[in-house]
């Protein structure tokens, strides 16, 4: 609907008038409504008036996450993961949470879960109430949400012709130390486990396959097998990938959650790691230093992406870096935590 004004303008809304409509009428930033609103300093008395009469005129009243904003300095960031059950995307949390309270600002959490449950109408619905998202957030998510104005930055860039903010993963490079780790240890046989929520294959696994066809130790029969990003589903495509190729003498597992379903199942049917069948992953989760053996995996250091989430939204809504293009974009290259299972 739209809410008209005394002054001859209108304001959008969309069922309700929110705190971003009053900073438009007002001519002002969110911020600054939200000092007005809760008789903050740092805002002059005829600045304070004009929001005032905009939420006036709107109708607008904040509601209890913003009143509660007087308790820090009146930034809210809120923050999307997939799920909280993978340890990966809890560390990410752990460590944004750290950062916003190290900051003294606000944080609305939400995820999607493993099926990407309507993405959009999650950041649709707490983007009213905060100042930036970051998170993993349907790619141009800016488009889907022209009324707000904050950062939205991605923890992922797979595109690469994204212009949103975010963060860039170094995959062939990262993927090259697995490469290199299974030449250098005499694997000749290597197949993969691919875990994907969008139905085809992953980001990583065509490039995984050519480099690891270069190196000469790609295992053709065996190949690529996609799996839930569980370990159960991890399991289960062990043994595919067995009874495909039983001369398997290496596997990359998508992730770490799914190796560890990975050792479990080459533990039960008595394949020894990495004797016989080598296994790396990729994320770095603290838990994997504690499998049985210890996870070799590409560190992602996913307490320090979720740090550098945070710093970086600091950047934008301070003007120190742009909100959108490669200016908003940062590139992060891993390492291989080499440990007893490949």
């Amino acid at each position: 609907m739209r809410v008209s004004t005394a002054e001859g303008g209108t304001a959008a809304a969309e069922g309700r008038v929110t705190i971003h409509d009053v900073a438009r009428l007002a001519g002002v930033s969110r911020q600054t409504v939200t000092r007005a609103m809760n008789d903050m300093t740092g805002i002059s008395a005829e600045t304070r008036t004009r929001v005032l009469r905009a939420a006036s005129l709107l109708g607008y009243r904040p509601n209890r996450a913003a009143r509660a904003m007087v308790q820090g300095s009146g930034t809210t960031l809120g923050l999307v993961i997939r799920s909280l059950w993978n340890p990966f995307f809890a560390e990410i949390a752990e460590s944004v949470i750290d950062a916003v309270h190290g900051r003294q600002w606000n944080l609305q959490l939400s995820y999607v879960g493993s099926g990407g449950r309507d993405a959009p109408a999650v950041v649709r619905d707490m983007a009213p109430e905060v100042d930036a998202v970051i998170g993993y957030l349907p790619p141009g998510i800016g488009g889907a949400l022209p009324s707000f104005t904050g950062p939205l930055i991605q923890l992922d860039i797979s595109d690469p012709t994204s212009t949103d903010a975010g963060f860039r993963f170094a995959v062939e490079h990262d993927l090259e130390l697995v490469v290199r780790r299974f030449v250098e240890t005499g694997r000749r046989r290597v197949a993969m486990i691919d875990g994907t929520t969008t139905g085809g294959p992953s980001v990583r696994a065509p490039i995984f396959t050519d480099l690891a066809r270069a190196g000469g130790i790609w295992d053709e029969r065996g190949g690529v097998v996609s799996a839930d990003e569980s370990p159960a589903g991890a399991a289960t495509a062990v043994n595919e990938l067995l009874a495909r190729s039983p001369g398997i003498d290496a596997l990359f597992v998508f992730n770490d959650v799914m190796a560890l379903g990975v050792l479990h199942e080459l533990h039960r049917r008595s394949i020894a790691i990495p004797e016989d069948v080598a296994v790396i992953a990729m994320d770095g989760i603290q838990l994997g230093a504690y499998s049985s053996p210890p996870l070799t995996t590409v560190d992602l250091d996913p307490r320090g992406l979720g740090r550098a989430a945070v710093d970086a939204a600091a950047d934008i809504l301070a003007g120190q870096a742009p909100r959108t293009g490669r200016g908003a974009q940062w590139e992060r290259h891993h390492r291989l935590l080499t440990r007893e299972s490949g």
